[in-house]
């Protein structure tokens, strides 16, 4: 993936984040606020990184509020005690499209049925359900 691909690629995921109804939250440590089924999802896509401290990875680093709730959805993805849900992929084996794929569809598994299932559940009392 080239420089310019990974450009395009972060404003892609910056404009799904936003159809989805993610907030900007420039204050705060991760860029972006979401309301998924299993509560608060902050969101934050690593810049582009050039010269000697060049990554060689696209990173988006995500982190729930309610891990408990996250982990019943992904119990090998999410951290169950920091709610931290990252995604890494190289740039030198995945394309931009493959990347914005697998980062889509996975997120989509925030609102699907099986996570307004656990939410329902009562685990958490007043938790908002995405639509």
């Amino acid at each position: 993936m080239t420089t310019k691909d990974h450009a395009k690629l972060l404003k892609k995921i910056e404009q799904h984040l936003l159809d989805l109804g993610a907030v900007p939250t420039p204050d705060r440590m991760y860029h972006y606020s979401l309301m998924t089924a299993l509560g608060e999802l902050a969101i934050t896509i690593a810049p582009i990184h050039t010269g000697p401290y060049r990554s060689e990875l696209v990173t988006i680093f995500t982190r729930f509020d309610q891990p408990a709730l996250a982990v019943k959805r992904f119990p090998h993805e999410v951290n169950s005690y920091s709610g931290k849900w990252n995604f890494h992929f190289d740039k030198k084996s995945c394309t931009a499209e493959s990347v914005f794929a697998c980062f889509e569809a996975d997120l989509a598994k925030t609102f699907d049925d099986k996570a307004r299932a656990i939410a329902a559940a009562g685990l958490v009392a007043d938790l908002p359900v995405a639509s």
